[in-house]
């Protein structure tokens, strides 16, 4: 497979506790290499603040080009994986990047 599907995940700031509007920018630069090493051979990953709560907090992109979750879930059939795993998997990272990231700052 030669095209890499893009997640894009929006990280809420809330989610940094109260005044995580105040770092967010810096925790998804701290997250971004620590995510870019799942599945790296199939997949981009682009964490960003989520400012417009009007977007989905999670969108899969094929050269630019946002997916239906029915076109993403047949992608990630092809890689042996479906939406709810990666979701899980986004869950679950982003837990632990939390975690290190109020370790380090």
């Amino acid at each position: 497979m030669t095209k890499k599907l893009t997640i894009l995940v929006r990280v809420e700031p809330g989610c940094l506790g109260p005044t995580g509007k105040d770092y967010v920018e810096d925790f998804c630069t701290f997250a971004n290499p620590v995510f870019s090493r799942i599945r790296e051979q199939a997949l981009n990953w682009q964490l960003v603040p989520r400012y417009d709560k009007s977007l989905d907090e999670v969108e899969l992109q094929l050269e630019g080009r946002k997916l239906t979750p029915e076109q993403a879930e047949k992608y990630l059939s092809m890689l042996d994986t479906s939406f709810t795993e990666i979701s899980e998997d986004i869950g679950n990272k982003l837990s632990i990047c939390i975690d290190k990231f109020f370790e380090a700052h």
